[in-house]
């Protein structure tokens, strides 16, 4: 995301030479996803600077919002563990646990043991699940009451609850004796409610709720299906955990979509928010060898069908780039759609048959298309080049074997690229890693393979 608050000259002078009231008094005036945006890009020294002289709640919220995990690395080494500390205590426990697991782990146990006991607890708890997960996303604060209460009663119990750092209260949760949901109040049904009714009078029972184990891929998909603003966590015996908000939610649907591109392109993820040269290098990389090594691979299988490929009909060397490129864009194609179409849920396996049949189609359609016109084109170039058929060798036929193995290819590629991420959501892996480097290597190898075999079979 492009950062919504540049720091332009005066905004560095301000917070270089400016007293503490002052750069408070500016950065009180921006939005705390801009004062981000301005610190992740200031220098260190003014970084510090400005974090120290805004508040502790403040402070909380600016980092909360850093998108670049070497920013927020190089932040939280800085401050002392009371600091940190004391910067948890003042948020959600969602948070607070996500600030602590951005710790080196030798650091994280002193942290926790400046924290107070209560909370420290709860976070150790949280700590346990699975980042990716409802029981790593979600929040403990939140408000239930007893079905058996008043609207008095459950009035008096929000006023006596609710803390600043529980953030919105649009709901309150209606529990039994063992804590199970029996429904939810909105906040303004007890305003505008009678004292003396019965909450399970006025709640409402179509609450979203989700395992504390499910994945966090499968909660947006709730949340966006139901549009609503916030789900119940449960434990296996239907007992309220927490609640997961819907900006939390947000953030999965930006990170998911955000590790799908990272992928798809070859990449990891924390390459997109890097401003890391040491990170960026270290995600490319091993996807580059990849793609490096395939292509060695590639140049070994020319050199060893020069003699069956190029020795005695070189055009067939001016057709192996186009085969390459029109089927790899193909394959990637393919592998995109579908790769998005699983993560948005437009693809399931009940309507499996019919994705595999529209790509096949579609590829096959190209492949047909593309061959047929690859014929007459490559007769022109030949012509123009003056590179002509070898005596004693039938040009139709000789013209035929770059549109046949073009043809073949992209067939191959489009399946390729939509089984490939099929196969892989089937065996619970992330389709996303049928990345256009996989899928454009391995069409690559297929394609010199096929254009030789297609050679030996109609010429010799």
């Amino acid at each position: 995301m492009a950062p919504l608050l540049e720091p332009d000259d005066s905004l560095l002078k301000l917070l270089e030479t400016g007293s503490d009231e002052e750069i408070v008094l500016v950065l009180a005036s921006f939005d705390t996803q801009e004062v981000a945006d301005l610190l992740e890009d200031a220098p260190e020294a003014l970084r510090e600077k400005a974090l120290d002289a805004l508040g502790l709640r403040k402070r909380a919220q600016v980092l909360r919002e850093f998108e670049d995990e070497d920013v927020l690395e190089d932040v939280l080494e800085e401050m002392p563990d009371a600091e940190i500390a004391d910067v948890a205590e003042v948020m959600r426990t969602d948070d607070a646990v996500d600030l602590i697991q951005d710790l080196p782990e030798e650091r994280q146990e002193r942290v926790l043991q400046e924290i107070d006991p209560e909370q420290r607890a709860e976070i150790r708890r949280l700590h346990r699940y699975d980042p990716e997960t409802a029981g790593g996303l979600m929040q403990t604060e939140l408000i239930s009451v007893h079905e058996d209460v008043t609207v008095n009663e459950a009035t008096e119990t929000v006023r006596d609850e609710y803390r600043r750092e529980m953030g919105a209260l649009n709901d309150i949760y209606v529990v039994d004796d063992a804590r199970r949901i029996r429904g939810r109040v909105r906040s303004r049904q007890l305003l505008t409610t009678a004292n003396d009714i019965p909450v399970r009078d006025i709640l409402v029972r179509d609450v979203q709720t989700v395992p504390v184990d499910m994945d966090q891929e499968q909660i947006a998909d709730i949340v966006q299906d139901y549009d609503v603003t916030s789900v119940a966590v449960i434990d296996d015996a239907g007992a309220l955990l927490g609640r997961i908000m819907v900006d939390d939610i947000l953030d999965v649907i930006e990170e998911e979509a955000t590790e799908d591109v990272a992928r798809m392109a070859g990449t990891a993820p924390e390459d997109v928010y890097s401003r890391s040269f040491v990170r960026t290098f270290r995600a490319r990389f091993p996807w580059l060898l990849g793609t490096f090594g395939g292509g060695l691979l590639i140049v070994g299988l020319i050199l060893a069908l020069e003699d069956d490929l190029i020795a005695d009909l070189p055009i067939l060397a001016a057709a192996i780039p186009i085969i390459m490129g029109m089927a790899g864009n193909v394959g990637t194609q393919a592998a995109t759609v579908t790769v998005r179409g699983l993560a948005i849920g437009e693809i399931d396996y009940a309507s499996i048959g019919r994705v595999i049949g529209k790509e096949v189609a579609a590829g096959s359609v190209f492949a047909i298309c593309f061959g047929a016109l690859l014929y007459p084109l490559l007769h022109l170039i030949a012509w123009l080049s003056g590179e002509g058929i070898p005596s004693g060798m039938d040009p139709v036929t000789a013209m035929c074997v770059p549109a046949i193995a073009m043809t073949l290819t992209i067939a191959f590629a489009s399946a390729t690229g939509t089984l490939v991420p099929l196969a892989l959501h089937k065996l619970g892996k992330d389709p996303a890693v049928a990345s256009a480097p996989f899928i454009t290597t391995a069409v690559d190898v297929v394609a010199i393979s096929l254009l030789a075999v297609v050679k030996i079979a109609l010429i010799r």
